[in-house]
């Protein structure tokens, strides 16, 4: 997404400042003027100044804004979620709706002190 941006807001950059090129010139003659200004430019330029600043600021808020706010939101969510401490661990009744327990590694489980865990699965 970036780069498509990019490349479009800088491919527009000569249509923006008034830059214009002779293509029949240069098919004809083979002599392609450049210069500036014109009717051409005084046409186009502003829709493409138009596209160039409305491509900048629909990638901020894409890339920018958009991830800012979702962290925002969700933040307090997960700060705010209740959690009640149980013998081993503590469980959390925020989990698919169902409650599960969430069991710390530092927290050995009873019987087992000493013992490194076992790996899940095995």
């Amino acid at each position: 997404m970036l780069l498509t941006a990019l490349t479009t807001a800088l491919g527009l950059v000569p249509l923006a400042i008034g830059l214009n090129f002779d293509f029949f010139g240069l098919f004809t003659s083979l002599s392609p003027e450049l210069f500036w200004g014109g009717e051409q430019a005084a046409w186009w330029g502003p829709m493409a100044v138009a596209v160039i600043v409305g491509i900048i600021f629909a990638t901020f808020l894409t890339l920018i804004l958009v991830p800012v706010l979702y962290s925002v939101v969700d933040d307090p969510a997960r700060f705010f979620r209740r959690s009640e401490p149980v013998e081993g661990g503590v469980r959390d009744s925020h989990v698919d709706g169902d409650s599960a327990i969430l069991v710390s590694p530092l927290i050995p489980e009873p019987g087992r002190e000493g013992k490194v865990a076992a790996v899940a699965g095995n």
